[in-house]
């Protein structure tokens, strides 16, 4: 989309936030072994505890629009994440790989 809307000079950026401490996550519902109250305790916790909140994501995304960026990553784990799949991209595919089955095999052993 980006290449196609240069000749317009229509800028496009995708926005990789990372954690964002929002209201998403008392609100979103979860999943097979996941959807517990515990879960829920420990995911919120956790987005707290990184306490990067939207206005400093708002910011973000702001700067990196004026400056025609491409790629956006926002939260330092975005940055952390999208350096490595630069450096190391088959490393970032078998990590995603690795995490969607263990996650597959959680969620049927959640239904049987």
């Amino acid at each position: 989309m980006r290449d196609e809307l240069t000749r317009h000079r229509i800028g496009v950026t995708a926005v990789c936030p990372g954690i964002i401490n929002t209201p998403i996550t008392a609100t979103s519902p979860l999943r097979g072994a996941n959807d517990t109250p515990e879960m829920r305790r420990r995911m919120i916790e956790i987005y707290q505890r990184r306490n990067y909140g939207p206005e400093r994501v708002a910011r973000n995304i702001l700067k990196a629009v004026q400056r025609n960026r491409a790629v956006a990553p926002i939260s330092p784990e975005a940055w952390a994440i999208y350096y490595l799949k630069r450096l190391a991209p088959w490393f970032v595919a078998w990590l995603n790989h690795s995490s969607a089955e263990r996650l597959r095999r959680q969620l049927n052993r959640g239904s049987t």
